[in-house]
């Protein structure tokens, strides 16, 4: 992937923000918002937690014998 040079952050960094309200956009208020949304959020909510992650300890051999006894045991492999 391409890296942003430390001069283009800069440069971004110094460049204006134009703020605009809705008579500068041409839009209504039934636009934009949760009016102008063909999408509606029913909740919000975090999840509850349902598991503890598992840590194996051992040499990576060992380890990657746990891994292997797991997956089977799941029917994942």
């Amino acid at each position: 992937p391409r890296y942003v040079s430390i001069m283009g952050i800069r440069k971004a960094m110094q460049k204006q923000i134009k703020v605009m309200g809705l008579a500068d956009t041409g839009l209504s208020e039934n636009d934009v918002g949760e009016a102008g949304s063909w999408l509606k959020t029913e909740k919000l909510y975090v999840p509850p937690v349902e598991k503890q992650a598992q840590f194996l300890k051992g040499t990576p051999d060992e380890i990657a014998t746990k891994i292997a006894e797991l997956l089977k045991s799941k029917g994942l492999i």
